[in-house]
């Protein structure tokens, strides 16, 4: 359905003694601004588990065909990599980045009581002596840093499979286009992709 749409050109790689038709890939249409920013057209929904694009289209708008609609609404150009994942795939997928057991469980990162990501702390070691003028910083991502004037600051241990799980979990709040758009969506696509 959705290539369907794309205009056809001449392509050739012996210059021009051959050709063959195929679809213009090359071609792009999006949605503009206001009605991305318009909340109106869209509600908002949770993927589960293993739901695919077609799956949730099918839920919507009684058809796996318009699962394009919803990447082009969330800006998703990969949906391998920038749709949630299933566990089980996440899990494929952090075994081929870091190697495996114990790779995935090796610290990525350290995190303080809000969440906030630590790039990296100076401190005192656990019972070693004190005196008045030593300080305890704390940088995070951002660049920002911050003095602890009432050591011990908690950090916590973050590992690959955490951080990676949680980049997968974020993206699971996707929008929907409201069904009664939808039609007009699929009409302005086609007649902006042909022009």
């Amino acid at each position: 359905m959705y290539f369907g749409s794309f205009p056809l050109m001449l392509y050739t790689l012996d210059d021009r003694r051959s050709g063959q038709v195929v679809t213009d890939l090359a071609r792009r249409a999006g949605y503009n601004k206001e009605f991305i920013n318009n909340i109106a057209f869209y509600e908002f929904y949770d993927v589960k588990d293993g739901e695919s694009p077609e799956i949730v289209s099918d839920i919507f708008y009684n058809t796996p065909l318009y699962h394009w609609v919803i990447l082009h609404a969330n800006n998703i150009i990969d949906p391998r990599y920038d749709w949630p994942m299933s566990q089980e795939n996440l899990l494929r997928f952090c075994i081929r980045k870091y190697g495996g057991e114990p790779e995935i469980y090796k610290t990525k990162l350290y995190t303080n009581q809000k969440n906030y990501v630590v790039d990296s702390y100076s401190g005192l070691q656990e019972n070693s002596p004190r005196s008045d003028k030593e300080e305890v910083f704390i940088s995070f991502e951002d660049g920002s840093t911050l003095l602890l004037t009432d050591p011990p600051f908690t950090i916590y241990s973050v590992s690959r499979l955490e951080y990676e799980t949680a980049i997968n979990e974020a993206k699971r709040k996707i929008k929907i286009p409201k069904s009664e758009v939808v039609s007009e969506i699929v009409n302005t696509f086609s007649k902006l992709i042909n022009e």
